[in-house]
């Protein structure tokens, strides 16, 4: 099952989160954090389902993004956040889990 978030939804996403972190939401600088950063110590294989690995995975890097900005964030903002990072990287760790573990 593949879920579709339209761009609307995405953007409404954003909106829910502090401007210090909507500010640093740049594709390719996240991308690049993502992959020298959390990929490098990670191994995909670890876990045993797919979906696990890509939540578990969105999830430690929103907390790293919040802690390397030093805010506070409300639950809601953090979840806010996770959604983003789900949508946004989702089908990219899907293809790195694929490649390194099928």
């Amino acid at each position: 099952m593949k879920i579709i978030i339209t761009e609307k939804q995405t953007n409404l996403l954003i909106e829910g989160l502090p401007t210090k972190l909507r500010r640093r939401l740049n594709y390719e600088s996240l991308r690049d954090e993502l992959d020298f950063n959390l990929l490098y110590e990670l191994n995909p294989c670890d876990w045993d389902d797919e979906g696990d690995f890509i939540g578990d995975t969105c999830d430690a890097f929103g907390r790293k993004i919040i802690d390397d900005e030093e805010i506070e964030v409300l639950p809601k903002e953090s979840d806010s956040l996770y959604y983003f990072l789900l949508d946004t990287f989702g089908e990219y760790l899907s293809k790195v889990y694929q490649n390194k573990c099928d």
